[in-house]
């Protein structure tokens, strides 16, 4: 007795015919057997796409981020999600890109997750920054503002919340005009 293997059905035909009027290849595909009488009209709404290309993403050089941490005269926002440190650019300030070396115009943004309060698991904590690099990527074209420093110190509730909450989180914070006041700043 054969044994013969179950293979899954075509799901579109393809056509090819040759138009003679216009000199071209039309091509007519078939109806997909998905498609039913309920799901025929309905489409998915389109997938925003993020403002900030990832390679505008960039992140913040070790000797200032360990400035920024160790000063705390830099406004603050807290919520129970992640802290939000943001450090303005001085005039004179230019950062460069770490491989191709060219001037950076917008922002830097980076996100600290500690080992010892949040996870010691690695898996975990990168899940974290790439969460919140994403949900900033949509936040800070729109709220943000350019020549400035985003530093998140994020805390293990990022990893359970719902993106749609943590992309409003990450809007509110940086669009809190608390964070821009101009007064007496330090230079380092």
């Amino acid at each position: 007795m054969l044994n013969f293997s179950i293979r899954q059905r075509i799901t579109t035909v393809a056509v090819l015919i040759f138009n003679q009027n216009n000199k071209r290849w039309l091509v007519s595909k078939g109806k997909k057997p998905t498609e039913s009488k309920e799901t025929k009209g309905v489409t998915k709404p389109p997938k925003p796409v993020p403002y900030l290309l990832l390679k505008d993403t960039h992140s913040i050089d070790d000797d200032t981020l360990r400035g920024i941490m160790t000063n705390r005269t830099f406004p603050r926002i807290r919520n129970d999600l992640f802290t939000l440190i943001v450090r303005p650019w001085r005039e004179n300030d230019t950062y460069y890109t770490k491989k191709s070396r060219e001037i950076i115009t917008t922002y830097r943004l980076q996100t600290v997750v500690s080992k010892k309060l949040v996870s010691k698991l690695a898996t975990v904590r990168n899940r974290i920054k790439r969460r919140i690099r994403e949900a900033a990527r949509y936040a800070l074209p729109s709220v943000g503002r350019v020549r400035h420093d985003y530093l998140f110190l994020a805390g293990l509730n990022v990893y359970n919340v719902s993106w749609k909450e943590l992309c409003v989180a990450v809007e509110n914070a940086v669009g809190n005009p608390k964070l821009y006041k101009t007064g007496n700043r330090p230079d380092r």
